[in-house]
């Protein structure tokens, strides 16, 4: 009997498929039936049998029973009899063996991609690989601060430490270049270690440099690699005093001398016998030395002979200050007295009193700002003990007032040490505290001792 027709060669083809397989020793999916020489010699309904093992046979041994009931259920009527499936099941069945196919075979091709793209990488040249690096590279990286613009990159770094910042400058040349161009963030890092912004400063490099310059003296500091230390020997008593200008260091000491070094050298240039020195300052010339025995002394260095003597204080000298123009020379002692002398003569022209603790320090210095009690040139004397700075005119009126006095705290619960420096524009006290007023306004800015430098 002949078989005619798309259907008829369908059913031949399967049986041809059937009968390799189970020549090959296949054997058809579970639950299927075998086909039958009478069914394939009668004309039948359709090839439900031998069409549902080919399909089968096509799908991978783990598709489970899903595909197969699948397959099944677009075998049977709705009367549960065997029928030839329609164009609507075989799409169906199909679709479900390719899908399980792909689920399957995804996993297994792995290997083999990676080989082939090894394959590839090497035959490629170095043009190919510049390509593929940066394509990679745009397709996995995303460098945020070379995308965003420089307004919101610039907002994101403020949230970070400055030690942070540094370690990501070491990215790239564009992160460091962004984050160095970062102002705002390296002024703020500046003003946490004490120092004062000046806005006029255009150079946006000029506060990471500030900032790393700091850091540097700071770590210096702590590893005590700051200075380069050495001992200058020829004492024989402990040294109370010292006084250093331009490469030459004077020290006073309890052997009732006095010496001037060279630093540079550490060679002793003169040494001269004085009384126990509790402060010393010197010129080229002379020597002026304040004592425990409440006195002060004027020495010349080249024959070491005194050549004057001030005598009127009732308690030790701490502080000597002088000034040759004005032929004055100042001293604050532990008698709560500030005494103003004529340097040549060596008389007493005026007792300051006011402080109610030990004078430890005296400044004479000239002024460099206007204000209020003062001009440009004019002379200014400052006078520290414990608790409070003040500030009196240069003259000869007696019982002349104070001009200014300068505290830290209205309780007195913060003291202050014998450190007292004045350039003129402003004076600076250390303590717990670092004060630092602007002779201008008498304003006050306190750093603690935390971030002075």
């Amino acid at each position: 009997m002949t078989l005619r027709g798309a259907g008829s060669r369908l059913i031949v083809r399967a049986a041809i498929r059937q009968r390799l397989l189970s020549g090959a020793g296949g054997s058809p999916g579970a639950g299927s039936a075998q086909p039958s020489p009478t069914f394939l010699a009668g004309r039948s309904r359709g090839p439900c049998p031998v069409l549902r093992v080919t399909l089968l046979s096509w799908l991978p041994a783990d598709c489970g029973a899903g595909c197969g009931s699948a397959v099944s259920r677009s075998c049977r009527g709705s009367d549960g009899r065997r029928e030839a499936p329609g164009r609507a099941g075989l799409r169906e069945s199909a679709q479900a063996a390719a899908a399980a196919r792909r689920r399957t075979a995804g996993a297994g091709l792995l290997p083999e991609k990676n080989e082939t793209l090894d394959h590839l990488i090497s035959l490629s040249g170095a043009v190919q690989l510049r390509h593929l690096s940066n394509n990679l590279e745009i397709l996995l990286k995303r460098d945020f601060l070379k995308l965003l613009p420089l307004e919101l990159s610039f907002y994101l770094l403020k949230w970070l430490d400055p030690q942070t910042l540094l370690t990501c400058c070491l990215v790239s040349k564009q992160w460091n270049k962004v984050i160095s161009a970062c102002t705002e963030v390296w002024q703020t890092a500046c003003k946490n270690l004490g120092w004062q912004i000046d806005d006029s400063v255009q150079d946006p490099l000029h506060w990471k440099k500030v900032y790393l310059k700091a850091i540097l003296r700071m770590k210096q500091l702590k590893d005590h690699e700051a200075f380069e230390t050495s001992s200058l020997i020829g004492h024989s008593a402990r040294v109370y005093a010292l006084y250093y200008k331009d490469g030459l260091l004077c020290t006073g000491s309890d052997d009732l001398s006095a010496k001037l070094w060279d630093v540079s050298t550490g060679q002793c240039i003169y040494g001269i016998q004085t009384h126990t020195c509790a402060a010393v300052k010197f010129d080229e010339q002379k020597l002026v030395t304040g004592s425990f025995d409440n006195t002060v002394a004027c020495w010349e260095w080249s024959s070491g002979a005194k050549t004057q003597h001030f005598r009127g204080h009732t308690g030790a000298v701490f502080s000597v200050d002088y000034n040759d123009e004005l032929d004055i020379l100042v001293s604050g002692s532990a008698d709560f007295t500030v005494k103003v002398w004529a340097l040549s003569t060596g008389t007493c022209l005026n007792t300051l009193t006011g402080h109610t603790e030990w004078v430890t320090k005296v400044v004479l210095q000239k002024c460099k700002v206007k204000s209020l009690m003062h001009s440009p040139g004019d002379y200014i004397l400052l006078s520290a003990d414990k608790y409070e700075i003040k500030i009196w005119p240069i003259g000869r009126e007696i019982n002349c007032k104070c001009l200014r006095t300068l505290s830290v705290s209205e309780d007195r619960s913060i003291s202050l040490q014998p450190r007292l420096h004045f350039d003129g524009l402003s004076n600076l006290q250390t303590s717990q505290m670092c004060p630092c007023w602007a002779l201008e306004r008498y304003l006050l800015y306190c750093l603690t001792t935390d971030t002075c430098i």
